[in-house]
């Protein structure tokens, strides 16, 4: 059989398809020229556009002859892969080499049809120039026209040496909104509030320089964030962490707060709250030992552009305030660098590195969206190899590495999440007005029957909606009750359940051993204690007034064996005759849930005298009722502990809905959950370190 060999032959079209479709948009055509005067050592480029042409010169280390023809004039091959493989810098500036396809020339394709390019290194000045229209027209490599490669003596490049890049024929009109968004590009090519002093980047239009202010724009947005954060990940390891919450002028009788966390995660896991969240945290944090990551900074400036907030600040004037939103809205988002050079596109609208707009959607009042915040991941070139950037220049390959980056980026920013929502919170908890109202439905409901009353509309269809209103808002508070006394019953047979447990395991033991004087006493508690927490799960159809002695005496007797068993001193300091209009059995189980978190942790914590203070006294017409004890305190902050979900207990046993619920129950009652005050107080000292919680009612008057 006879054969024959063919070779491979290419079309010089494929140059030109490269040049199209590899570097689809016009201003990361200019980008990447620039990252080559970058990699070049320049200290300075020079982008001018002017008479239909785009000249882009730099002063870095210019090319010779064989660099041309070995390099320039072959695309696909770079000298910078090696140099990164072995780790070899820049002579000048020690840059490690941040292009490495070698296709990034072919941008000048993308931008215009004729090149001129002049280049001198060694003091020799050399020129070329293209035509990419001739080129098209050839219909193989071997009968391209040549390209003449000549020594000038034009004095084209002023410095020592350099490279000069002049592109003609543009196959798109710059008009000055396309040269505004080049310039906010070009700006935003390096990473913001970086250290990076050695390289300019200069755009001139007309021979005039092309204003640009987004440089210090961003220094206000830094001034002006509401939170900020700066994470360190290396190896799989958080190095550093920093949140900080700085509230706006205006917003005084707020505190700020900042959490810095090194290498003590228990902050992060008792805000992540929920145990498998952790676990999955955690799996994430080791991935990275064994990829090709490296050091990974994560950091970031969130604004908050809520109404309420907005027109309580005094950070900025009116005349401010557009121009943030508008700043944030053009250049807002999470975008990627690698040795402070951008990774495009992440950040531009439709390559959301966190799909934070998504999220946003499902949820509006929580999660950030992309619009407020200015942030940016940054990366280190050389320990970075296992991220790999696509030839399109369009982020990096969806491979492992990447993978588990976005992971662990998405995991760490859930936990800035949460604290943000929380310091949020608590400025809404002290500057709106009626702030216990502002989620309440039947308070939005009201306000609507309100509006409707005052509206224009004929009286039967205002007592039409109003009747539909009233009859929505009673089945919701119904409905709320039920699901309110369903939840308390459910912890308090958790609490039960689990006390219960212990005893059937101490009662089994003494059993084996043979002490029968014990089990008689330990049979006795097990019942009392099933008995003690009957009432507690009863549902009470209307409130009734109570005592305040009444309800603590039945608390205590529920509990009282368990105080007894785990050896807990209890402290009463009870003013009397003060009453209360209540659920009470509803109370009751707040109080048990106070008393068990209070054994749970003097246990945990040690504590060998344990001791548990109640008082109770009138103050300013309300009705205040204290539970204490002499622990070490909250392993988290008080905000964070009343929020479902979010525990700082160990045992599995905790949901982390105890605190919310009894804040949800207290605001039924129109009163307050708090931490209370030691000194305001003026407990005992051995109270000063513990866990202090206070219950706020309305005083009965005239009972």
């Amino acid at each position: 059989m006879k054969s024959k060999a063919f070779n491979f032959e290419f079309s010089p079209n494929l140059i030109v398809l490269l040049g199209e479709q590899l570097i689809h948009d016009k201003k990361i055509a200019v980008s990447e020229l620039v990252k080559n005067a970058y990699d070049a050592d320049a200290s300075e480029v020079v982008i001018e556009i002017s008479d239909g042409q785009i000249t882009i010169t730099d002063d870095g280390c210019g090319m010779d002859i064989g660099t041309i023809k070995n390099i320039w004039l072959k695309p696909g091959v770079s000298s910078k892969k090696k140099n990164i493989k072995e780790g070899r810098l820049t002579p000048k500036y020690s840059r490690m080499p941040i292009g490495e396809k070698g296709v990034g020339r072919l941008g000048s394709h993308k931008l215009g049809s004729q090149i001129e390019l002049y280049t001198k290194a060694k003091n020799q000045e050399i020129s070329l120039s293209i035509d990419w229209n001739k080129l098209e027209q050839s219909t193989s490599l071997s009968n391209m026209p040549p390209i003449d490669v000549l020594e000038n003596k034009t004095n084209e490049i002023q410095g020592k040496a350099g490279t000069k890049i002049i592109i003609k024929q543009l196959k798109e009109d710059w008009v000055d909104k396309d040269i505004k968004r080049l310039s906010d590009d070009l700006t935003n090519l390096i990473a913001p509030f970086s250290s990076q002093d050695d390289f300019n980047i200069i755009l001139k239009k007309d021979n005039e320089l092309f204003p640009n202010h987004l440089r210090e724009q961003a220094k206000k947005i830094k001034e002006n964030a509401l939170f900020n954060f700066d994470i360190t990940i290396n190896n799989g390891f958080i190095s550093q962490f920093n949140y900080q919450f700085k509230p706006w002028l205006g917003l005084e009788k707020v505190k700020g707060r900042q959490v810095n966390i090194g290498n003590d995660f228990s902050l992060l896991k008792n805000t992540l709250g929920k145990k498998n969240d952790w676990i999955s945290f955690e799996h994430k944090l080791d991935r990275f030992n064994d990829l090709k990551i490296g050091e990974v900074n994560f950091s970031g400036f969130v604004y908050d552009f809520d109404n309420i907030l907005f027109g309580i600040q005094k950070q900025m004037s009116a005349s401010e305030k557009k121009p943030t939103k508008d700043y944030l809205k053009d250049n807002g988002g999470i975008r990627v660098y690698r040795d402070n050079f951008r990774i495009f596109n992440y950040g531009e609208p439709g390559n959301d590195f966190f799909a934070l707009d998504a999220k946003r959607v499902q949820r509006t009042s929580g999660h950030i969206s992309s619009n407020q915040i200015l942030g940016s991941i940054k990366l280190n070139r050389a320990s970075s190899t296992g991220l790999i950037e696509k030839t399109n220049r369009e982020g990096f390959i969806n491979n492992a590495d990447f993978s588990a980056l976005q992971d662990m980026l998405s995991e760490t920013f859930k936990i800035i999440d949460q604290l943000r929502v929380l310091d949020k919170d608590k400025i809404m908890r002290v500057y709106l007005e009626n702030a216990q109202d502002r989620a309440s439905v039947e308070s939005k409901i009201n306000d609507i029957k309100n509006t409707i009353n005052e509206s224009n509309l004929e009286q039967k269809q205002k007592d039409k909606i109003n009747k539909n209103l009233e009859s929505f808002s009673k089945d919701f508070s119904q409905t709320k009750e039920i699901f309110m006394n369903a939840a308390n019953a459910g912890l308090s047979l958790s609490i039960v359940v689990h006390e219960l447990d212990k005893i059937i395991n101490n009662l089994e033991g003494r059993i084996k051993e043979q002490n029968w004087e014990e089990v008689p006493n330990i049979a006795k508690y097990l019942q009392t204690t099933v008995n003690a927490y009957k009432d507690t799960i009863k549902i009470e159809k209307r409130k009734s007034t109570a005592s305040i002695d009444d309800i603590i005496e039945k608390t205590i007797f529920n509990v009282g064996a368990r105080f007894k068993f785990h050896q807990i001193k209890i402290v009463q300091d009870l003013s009397e005759g003060l009453n209360v209009i209540v659920k009470k059995n509803l109370i009751i189980g707040v109080l048990n849930n106070l008393f068990d978190n209070a054994i749970y942790w003097l246990e945990y914590q040690n504590i060998q005298d344990k001791k548990i203070l109640i008082k109770s006294y009138k103050k300013d017409k309300q009705i205040h009722l204290l539970i204490a004890d002499n622990g070490k305190g909250f392993t988290i902050d008080f905000e964070s502990a009343t929020r479902p979900f979010i525990t700082g207990r160990r045992d599995e046993t905790s949901m982390g809905i105890g605190l919310h619920l009894a804040n949800m129950i207290m605001e039924a009652h129109q009163g307050f959950l708090v931490q209370g005050d030691f000194d305001e107080e003026k407990l005992p000292e051995e109270f000063k370190d513990g866990a202090i919680i206070k219950l706020i009612f309305k005083e009965v008057e005239n009972v």
